[in-house]
């Protein structure tokens, strides 16, 4: 997963297999965020959903094309705020 912002900012590649919390993750401005989804055989999984949800007051960002692609792959601009990032 990479955050686009005038600099880009990478997170390291991340392999879960189950719900894991990976902390906060504050934003300061609107971002592009992308990023590709694989499965444990490291393989694209279409159609995952990723949703950012503020914790406090469970409002989903809402976001157009928040759906992996048939290459896994997925982007969506997100606002500023505090998130958790979900991917069902």
């Amino acid at each position: 997963m990479s955050f686009k912002l005038f600099h880009p900012l990478a997170v390291p590649d991340l392999s879960l297999t189950a719900d894991t919390d990976l902390g906060d993750l504050v934003l300061s401005g609107s971002v592009i965020v992308d990023g590709l989804v694989t499965d444990s055989l490291a393989a694209p999984v279409p159609l995952v959903r990723v949703s950012f949800r503020d914790g406090a007051t469970g409002h989903v960002q809402p976001s157009v094309g928040a759906r992996s692609d048939a290459a896994g792959l997925y982007s969506l601009e997100v606002e500023p705020g505090t998130w958790d990032v979900e991917f069902v």
